[in-house]
């Protein structure tokens, strides 16, 4: 019976060094020194939590030093994680894995071990753009589930005819029109708004509502690292601001009488969340045709409208979060090491066009791709978060 006991805890003990060396091998991380280690074993699904300075080369000696908890995201801190020096994440499939995307590149999920269901993602594009839309699905949307992405465009084609086929959740706003206009823009803003509201109501617990354009990248680790920072449970509005205040002209005020002050600074549309308890004191202006009729009042467009509402009606302030990047920021001014930190990032376009100059795109060290292969730095830059993606190779 000893000789019986004694084998099985011989064979456990191999099973784990065997473990671990596998894994020292994949992360190439074996001879550095790291603090407390989190790594996911994408085949066992386990989280295998190694001791503080310890390396991988003196684990797989010391038994003790490792422990292993199941990969349940509701438990799992995003900063304990990104602390931890390495990230070890696992690859699904997509939904959209029988279609090409993005220069003949197929979509494929990435598994995070962070809980990121409480953010509801909505993502504005336009029928005349679906190659922002196709960057958008083959990058950073394979992080995020799909009962967490609401799109809506104002028209539809064959490419959103495809996505909504595979699960995802497209609403066409027709009545909104085509275009650029302040009309077009709220109301599909109005739609955006409409959806989450229902959403709610259906029974889907959201915490915070993060708006996106299709022009821009989200990095959902670092999302969800800055979100935890703050009470979903008390009004914030946050993103990153338009470099100067906004005058309320005197029409505006004849117009839009409930709002205070003089001056605005608004967060810049491209990106912004706002918690669901400053979705619940807005409801009453973003819901129903509401915004859209608030937009009328201040003849101004959506992003610098729901500011007035937040600032100037309700008396909210705004919360300025620096490594989210505002549209009028010029990205190739941001050094090669800062890019990296960022939350949020897109690239330029005529309508971002400020002072004169290009927003051109992200600065990055070592890109993947060359600039004519990838003008975004969409896929340059998820493929050094997700480097083991096929198509990255």
């Amino acid at each position: 019976m000893k000789h019986k006991i004694g084998m099985a805890l011989l064979c456990l003990i191999f099973s784990l060094l065997m473990l671990l060396f596998y894994l020292s091998k994949i992360t190439n991380t074996s001879h550095q020194s790291i603090s407390t280690t989190v790594l996911v074993s994408s085949r066992h699904r386990n989280l295998i939590i190694i001791k503080p300075n310890t390396t991988l080369d003196e684990a797989s000696t010391d038994p003790t030093s490792v422990t292993t908890q199941p990969a349940r995201a509701s438990f799992m801190n995003p900063n304990d994680i990104l602390e931890s020096g390495f990230i070890e994440y696992s690859l699904g499939v997509s939904p959209l894995s029988d279609m090409k995307l993005v220069g003949h590149r197929v979509p494929e999920k990435i598994l995070i071990p962070v809980d990121i269901s409480d953010i509801y993602f909505s993502v504005k594009t336009a029928s005349i753009y679906p190659d922002r839309l196709n960057t958008v699905m083959l990058t950073w949307a394979q992080t995020v589930s799909i009962e967490q992405i609401s799109i809506i465009t104002d028209a539809t084609t064959n490419w959103t005819d495809a996505f909504s086929s595979r699960g995802y959740s497209i609403s066409a706003a027709t009545q909104c029109g085509l275009g650029h206009s302040v009309q077009s823009l709220c109301c599909k803003s109005g739609v955006e708004y409409d959806r989450f509201y229902k959403s709610i109501e259906s029974g889907k617990k959201y915490n915070w509502f993060c708006h996106i354009d299709d022009d821009q990248y989200y990095n959902v680790w670092k999302l969800k690292r800055m979100l935890i920072k703050y009470d979903p449970n008390k009004p914030w509005y946050i993103g990153k601001s338009h470099h100067g205040p906004t005058p309320l002209s005197f029409y505006l005020r004849q117009n839009f009488p409930e709002a205070k002050g003089n001056n605005y600074k608004f967060n810049t549309g491209n990106v912004y969340c706002l918690s669901k308890q400053m979705m619940k004191e807005t409801e009453k202006y973003l819901r129903g045709g509401n915004f859209d009729k608030s937009c009328s009042k201040t003849t101004r467009i959506d992003d610098v409208t729901i500011s007035i509402i937040i600032v100037g009606v309700l008396g909210h302030k705004q919360t300025e979060e620096k490594q989210m990047w505002s549209h009028l920021e010029l990205l190739d001014q941001l050094p090669k090491e800062e890019s990296m930190k960022m939350i949020s990032f897109g690239y330029g376009h005529l309508e971002g066009a400020y002072h004169g100059r290009w927003n051109t795109s992200l600065n990055l060290p070592n890109p993947r791709f060359s600039y004519n292969a990838d003008p975004t730095r969409f896929l340059s830059y998820h493929c050094m978060v997700y480097p083991k993606l096929k198509w990255c190779q």
